[in-house]
């Protein structure tokens, strides 16, 4: 994940921040799809994000969690 949404999940050159509305907005079970089935490619600036089947379901259950945290410390700041 930290290679393409930053160590801080704030984006990079290769993907977008994690920390804003649009991923907010989302439900848990919604970001847990697009973890396993990745993004297609819809023209925009980043491209398309390759989906995740090899992890364990409490591994991806661990990313949402860090994600969420890390947007709530964000909307704090």
């Amino acid at each position: 994940c930290a290679a393409c949404h930053g160590t801080d999940l704030d984006g990079t050159s290769h993907g977008p921040s994690l920390l804003g509305a649009g991923t907010s907005a989302l439900g848990d079970a919604e970001i847990r799809v697009v973890i396993r089935n990745g993004v297609a490619d819809t023209g925009g600036e980043f491209g398309a994000m390759p989906g995740n089947t090899v992890l364990r379901d409490a591994q991806v259950t661990e990313i949402i969690r860090h994600l969420r945290d890390a947007q709530e410390q964000f909307v704090g700041s």
